[in-house]
Protein backbone atom coordinates (compact mmCIF):
# COMPACT_ATOMS: atom_id res chain seq x y z
CA UNK A 1 0.00 0.00 0.00
CA UNK A 2 2.55 2.66 0.99
CA UNK A 3 4.47 1.87 -2.51
CA UNK A 4 1.28 2.25 -4.14
CA UNK A 5 0.69 5.77 -2.33
CA UNK A 6 4.22 6.92 -3.07
CA UNK A 7 4.21 5.74 -6.64
CA UNK A 8 0.61 8.32 -6.74
CA UNK A 9 2.36 11.01 -5.28
CA UNK A 10 5.21 10.54 -7.85
CA UNK A 11 3.60 10.38 -10.84
CA UNK A 12 1.18 13.20 -9.88
CA UNK A 13 3.96 15.08 -8.97
CA UNK A 14 5.92 14.77 -12.57
CA UNK A 15 2.67 15.18 -14.39
CA UNK A 16 2.50 18.94 -12.38
CA UNK A 17 5.92 19.40 -13.60
CA UNK A 18 5.55 18.68 -17.13
CA UNK A 19 2.22 20.67 -17.25
CA UNK A 20 3.96 23.65 -15.51
CA UNK A 21 7.39 23.59 -17.46
CA UNK A 22 5.75 25.50 -20.62
CA UNK A 23 4.00 28.13 -18.44
CA UNK A 24 7.09 28.77 -16.30
CA UNK A 25 9.14 29.24 -19.36
CA UNK A 26 6.84 31.39 -21.46
CA UNK A 27 6.63 33.92 -18.21
CA UNK A 28 10.32 33.31 -18.01
CA UNK A 29 11.27 34.74 -21.32
CA UNK A 30 7.76 36.95 -21.10
CA UNK A 31 9.58 38.87 -18.10
CA UNK A 32 13.06 38.87 -20.02
CA UNK A 33 11.34 40.73 -23.07
CA UNK A 34 9.13 43.00 -20.66
CA UNK A 35 12.62 44.02 -18.96
CA UNK A 36 14.62 44.50 -21.65
CA UNK A 37 12.04 46.71 -23.47
CA UNK A 38 11.88 49.00 -20.29
CA UNK A 39 15.37 48.78 -19.35
CA UNK A 40 16.67 51.65 -21.82
CA UNK A 41 14.21 53.97 -20.39
CA UNK A 42 13.97 53.14 -17.22
CA UNK A 43 17.68 53.82 -16.56
CA UNK A 44 16.71 57.64 -16.90
CA UNK A 45 14.52 57.81 -13.99
CA UNK A 46 15.84 58.75 -10.22
CA UNK A 47 17.99 55.96 -8.33
CA UNK A 48 14.83 56.94 -5.46
CA UNK A 49 12.09 56.07 -8.17
CA UNK A 50 13.87 52.45 -9.32
CA UNK A 51 14.65 51.44 -5.61
CA UNK A 52 10.73 51.28 -5.18
CA UNK A 53 9.42 47.97 -6.46
CA UNK A 54 5.82 48.72 -6.81
CA UNK A 55 6.54 51.91 -8.47
CA UNK A 56 9.10 50.42 -11.10
CA UNK A 57 6.67 48.24 -12.47
CA UNK A 58 4.33 50.40 -12.62
CA UNK A 59 7.08 52.65 -14.50
CA UNK A 60 8.35 49.63 -16.87
CA UNK A 61 4.44 49.54 -17.88
CA UNK A 62 4.21 53.01 -18.62
CA UNK A 63 7.50 52.80 -20.45
CA UNK A 64 5.93 49.61 -22.40
CA UNK A 65 3.16 51.53 -23.49
CA UNK A 66 5.17 54.57 -24.61
CA UNK A 67 7.77 52.49 -26.58
CA UNK A 68 4.81 50.75 -28.58
CA UNK A 69 3.36 54.24 -29.55
CA UNK A 70 6.70 55.57 -30.64
CA UNK A 71 7.34 53.11 -32.69
CA UNK A 72 3.36 53.45 -34.16
CA UNK A 73 4.34 57.21 -34.41
CA UNK A 74 7.27 56.48 -36.14
CA UNK A 75 5.83 53.81 -38.41
CA UNK A 76 3.22 56.32 -39.52
CA UNK A 77 5.49 59.22 -40.33
CA UNK A 78 7.74 57.08 -42.68
CA UNK A 79 4.95 55.99 -44.93
CA UNK A 80 3.92 59.81 -45.37
CA UNK A 81 6.77 61.27 -47.85
CA UNK A 82 8.68 63.84 -45.94
CA UNK A 83 8.96 60.64 -43.19
CA UNK A 84 10.86 58.49 -45.94
CA UNK A 85 12.92 61.37 -46.61
CA UNK A 86 14.00 61.77 -42.79
CA UNK A 87 14.54 58.13 -42.86
CA UNK A 88 16.42 57.94 -46.50
CA UNK A 89 18.74 61.19 -44.99
CA UNK A 90 18.97 59.27 -41.41
CA UNK A 91 20.40 56.19 -43.25
CA UNK A 92 23.03 57.61 -45.28
CA UNK A 93 24.29 59.23 -42.65
CA UNK A 94 24.91 55.96 -40.23
CA UNK A 95 26.30 54.55 -43.40
CA UNK A 96 29.32 56.74 -43.24
CA UNK A 97 29.63 56.85 -39.64
CA UNK A 98 33.07 55.41 -39.01
CA UNK A 99 32.53 51.61 -37.12
CA UNK A 100 28.82 52.33 -36.33
CA UNK A 101 28.46 51.62 -40.34
CA UNK A 102 29.56 48.04 -40.66
CA UNK A 103 27.41 46.93 -37.62
CA UNK A 104 24.20 49.19 -38.71
CA UNK A 105 24.47 48.43 -43.06
CA UNK A 106 25.24 44.38 -41.62
CA UNK A 107 21.83 44.29 -39.73
CA UNK A 108 19.94 46.45 -42.11
CA UNK A 109 21.11 44.18 -45.17
CA UNK A 110 19.68 40.83 -42.54
CA UNK A 111 16.34 42.78 -42.23
CA UNK A 112 16.32 43.28 -45.91
CA UNK A 113 16.94 39.64 -46.62
CA UNK A 114 14.59 38.57 -43.95
CA UNK A 115 11.79 40.92 -45.96
CA UNK A 116 12.46 39.75 -49.48
CA UNK A 117 11.68 36.42 -48.25
CA UNK A 118 8.07 36.13 -49.55
CA UNK A 119 7.06 32.64 -48.44
CA UNK A 120 9.46 32.08 -45.43
CA UNK A 121 13.22 31.87 -44.99
CA UNK A 122 13.22 28.98 -45.93
CA UNK A 123 11.40 27.69 -49.19
CA UNK A 124 12.03 23.81 -49.55
CA UNK A 125 12.92 20.84 -47.53
CA UNK A 126 15.51 19.13 -49.13
CA UNK A 127 18.07 15.91 -48.52
CA UNK A 128 22.15 16.59 -49.20
CA UNK A 129 24.12 13.57 -49.31
CA UNK A 130 26.44 14.46 -46.66
CA UNK A 131 28.59 13.76 -44.42
CA UNK A 132 29.37 10.68 -47.07
CA UNK A 133 27.87 8.44 -49.88
CA UNK A 134 24.61 6.53 -48.42
CA UNK A 135 24.17 9.22 -45.59
CA UNK A 136 21.79 11.75 -46.40
CA UNK A 137 21.09 15.41 -44.22
CA UNK A 138 18.01 17.38 -44.11
CA UNK A 139 18.20 20.74 -45.29
CA UNK A 140 16.38 24.07 -46.41
CA UNK A 141 17.03 25.72 -49.27
CA UNK A 142 17.56 29.34 -48.35
CA UNK A 143 18.01 30.91 -52.01
CA UNK A 144 19.25 30.73 -55.30
CA UNK A 145 22.93 31.78 -55.86
CA UNK A 146 22.97 34.73 -58.33
CA UNK A 147 24.62 33.61 -61.58
CA UNK A 148 28.23 35.48 -61.22
CA UNK A 149 28.56 33.55 -58.35
CA UNK A 150 27.56 30.45 -59.36
CA UNK A 151 29.84 30.90 -62.65
CA UNK A 152 32.82 31.07 -60.25
CA UNK A 153 31.23 28.08 -58.35
CA UNK A 154 31.23 25.67 -61.58
CA UNK A 155 34.15 26.77 -63.27
CA UNK A 156 34.13 28.12 -67.07
CA UNK A 157 30.68 27.48 -67.83
CA UNK A 158 26.99 27.69 -65.78
CA UNK A 159 25.12 24.59 -67.05
CA UNK A 160 23.21 24.04 -63.94
CA UNK A 161 21.72 26.18 -61.21
CA UNK A 162 23.10 26.54 -57.38
CA UNK A 163 21.37 27.17 -54.19
CA UNK A 164 22.14 28.13 -50.90
CA UNK A 165 21.08 25.13 -48.06
CA UNK A 166 20.94 25.78 -44.77
CA UNK A 167 22.30 22.18 -42.59
CA UNK A 168 20.54 22.55 -39.25
CA UNK A 169 21.62 19.89 -36.35
CA UNK A 170 19.15 18.36 -34.42
CA UNK A 171 17.84 19.84 -32.24
CA UNK A 172 18.13 22.58 -34.46
CA UNK A 173 19.95 24.84 -32.04
CA UNK A 174 22.72 25.39 -34.22
CA UNK A 175 24.03 24.70 -38.35
CA UNK A 176 25.97 25.33 -41.09
CA UNK A 177 25.53 26.83 -44.74
CA UNK A 178 26.76 25.78 -47.76
CA UNK A 179 26.09 26.21 -51.54
CA UNK A 180 25.10 23.21 -53.72
CA UNK A 181 23.65 22.48 -56.74
CA UNK A 182 20.43 21.67 -57.01
CA UNK A 183 20.82 18.90 -59.15
CA UNK A 184 22.48 17.31 -56.18
CA UNK A 185 19.73 17.58 -54.02
CA UNK A 186 16.39 15.26 -53.17
CA UNK A 187 13.56 17.53 -52.15
CA UNK A 188 11.54 16.68 -50.14
CA UNK A 189 7.55 16.83 -50.80
CA UNK A 190 6.89 17.84 -46.90
CA UNK A 191 6.39 21.03 -44.80
CA UNK A 192 9.03 23.30 -43.28
CA UNK A 193 6.95 22.93 -40.17
CA UNK A 194 7.14 18.95 -40.42
CA UNK A 195 10.88 19.13 -41.54
CA UNK A 196 11.13 21.25 -38.32
CA UNK A 197 9.37 18.64 -36.01
CA UNK A 198 11.32 15.61 -37.50
CA UNK A 199 14.83 17.98 -36.37
CA UNK A 200 13.55 18.86 -32.97
CA UNK A 201 12.52 15.55 -32.00
CA UNK A 202 15.75 14.07 -32.80
CA UNK A 203 14.31 12.03 -35.17
CA UNK A 204 11.70 10.38 -33.90
CA UNK A 205 8.65 11.87 -34.89
CA UNK A 206 8.48 11.31 -38.96
CA UNK A 207 5.88 13.04 -40.96
CA UNK A 208 2.81 11.31 -41.47
CA UNK A 209 3.30 9.13 -38.38
CA UNK A 210 1.01 8.81 -35.50
CA UNK A 211 3.28 11.20 -33.36
CA UNK A 212 3.61 13.57 -35.84
CA UNK A 213 -0.29 14.48 -35.99
CA UNK A 214 -1.95 16.77 -33.67
CA UNK A 215 -4.03 14.73 -31.38
CA UNK A 216 -3.04 14.21 -27.89
CA UNK A 217 -2.85 17.14 -25.69
CA UNK A 218 0.58 17.45 -23.16
CA UNK A 219 -1.88 16.19 -20.59
CA UNK A 220 -2.51 12.68 -21.96
CA UNK A 221 0.79 12.28 -23.31
CA UNK A 222 2.53 13.37 -19.90
CA UNK A 223 0.12 10.32 -18.41
CA UNK A 224 0.70 8.30 -20.71
CA UNK A 225 4.55 9.09 -20.19
CA UNK A 226 3.77 8.44 -16.47
CA UNK A 227 2.40 5.14 -16.81
CA UNK A 228 5.25 3.68 -18.96
CA UNK A 229 7.48 4.43 -16.23
CA UNK A 230 6.20 1.80 -13.63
Amino acid sequence: MTTTIWRNVRNNILIGLMLFLPVAVTVMIVNWLFTSATDFLVSWLPEEVRRAPGELFLLRLVALVALVALLFVAGLLARNVAGKRLYDLGDKLLARVPVVNKLYVSIRQISETLLDQSGGMFKEVVLLEYPRQGVFAVGFITADVPPALALRLAGQELKEAWVGVFLPGSPPTSGFFVLARRAELRILKISVADAMKLLISGGTVFPGTVGAEEGASLLEKAEDWVARQI
